[in-house]
């Protein structure tokens, strides 16, 4: 039976290199066939250990919510009406 902990170290120790080497989540964990997370998890875990030193990690965008009552101001609607 293969020794499980020696597995995890390489698996480990692969995304580690992949990680140093600029790679993104998505393709690190195709090719290692791990999961997204676990990835993500290893990375957030380098950074804090090496100052963000790897800090690749994308932030999320930030979205304005448009509500419909924005849309039925009389600023809006004189707008509208100025393309016509």
């Amino acid at each position: 039976m293969p020794d499980i902990t020696i597995g995890n170290k390489m698996e480990r120790h692969a995304e580690i290199m992949s990680t140093k080497a600029k790679r993104s989540n998505l393709k690190i964990a195709r090719f290692l066939e791990v999961a997204k997370s676990y990835d993500c998890r290893v990375r957030r875990e380098l950074n804090e250990k090496h100052g963000n030193e790897l800090a690749i990690t994308r932030k999320r965008k930030e979205h304005c919510q448009r509500s419909a009552h924005s849309l039925g101001t009389p600023v809006f609607v004189g707008r509208v009406h100025g393309m016509a």
